[in-house]
């Protein structure tokens, strides 16, 4: 068999390896059950694309990249693991992508919002994060490590409004923020070794049991406020902050900024 597109249907799958899914719908759609199907599955590394003006997430394996593109409102997910092999992109640029629910996985994931995105279900897990996102702000966390960089079509993080992202250890990358920039590390540390971050508000990078740490890029903020257990080294001469203030919890650490 070959590809599928297909323009008024709700549960997929399709069994033959790597073959793709394509669906788009005039108005708002649901993924979820239909018959003895959920969703969307592909095997054998086979992409699937959905559109509609909404679209709600629902649990869904697509082994090769997932698109989804809400094109008038938003993406929403409340419930069910959406699984993707390869890169997912979920892309709602005159709405917001929200999850009161349910899990994303993926291995890398990129988010484009008009109106913001929140995705703070703990259990998601990407390893690359990149996002496009207007008022509103970003909020993300992850199960485990991410690292800011290329997905999809995006590399790092652009956002005209504030940021707060949290995985069990984070790697910076390329960012722009608009307003107040929070990075949270909560077992291992906040590292950077590429690419500016730049702030137009305060930067707080919080490594709860770790270190934040620096071996290239540059950090550029209004102010920037560090919270770590271990000692950490910011050293770069690119860095540039209005404002310094500096936390270590572990007795006998050191801590080093170069400005």
């Amino acid at each position: 068999g070959g590809n599928i597109s297909l323009t008024t249907v709700s549960g997929i799958k399709l069994t033959g390896n790597g073959q793709s899914l394509q669906y788009a719908d005039s108005g708002a759609i649901a993924l979820g059950t239909v018959g003895s199907l959920t969703g969307l599955t592909t095997v054998g590394g086979g992409d699937a694309a959905v559109s509609g003006t909404a679209v709600t997430l629902a649990q869904s394996s697509v082994t090769g990249n997932l698109t989804v593109t809400a094109t008038a409102g938003d993406i929403s997910q409340s419930a069910g693991t959406v699984t993707v092999t390869g890169a997912a992109t979920l892309s709602a640029a005159n709405g917001s992508v929200s999850q009161s629910g349910g899990t994303i996985k993926a291995a890398s994931l990129a988010l484009v919002a008009g109106n913001g995105a929140s995705l703070t279900q703990v259990s998601n897990d990407v390893t690359i994060l990149a996002a496009n996102v207007g008022a509103g702000g970003l909020q993300y966390s992850d199960a485990n490590t991410f690292a800011i960089g290329s997905a999809g079509s995006l590399t790092g993080i652009t956002v005209n409004g504030n940021v707060a992202i949290d995985g069990t250890t984070v790697t910076l990358g390329p960012t722009q923020v608009a307003g107040d920039l929070a990075v949270t590390a909560r077992t291992g540390s906040i590292t950077q070794a590429s690419g500016t971050l730049g702030v137009n508000g305060p930067a707080t990078l919080t490594a709860l049991s770790g270190a934040v740490t620096q071996t290239g890029g540059s950090i550029q903020a209004g102010s920037l406020a560090v919270a770590a257990k271990n000692a950490s080294v910011l050293d770069q001469a690119g860095n540039d902050v209005g404002t310094l203030a500096a936390s270590l919890s572990a007795a006998n650490q050191a801590f080093q900024f170069t400005d």
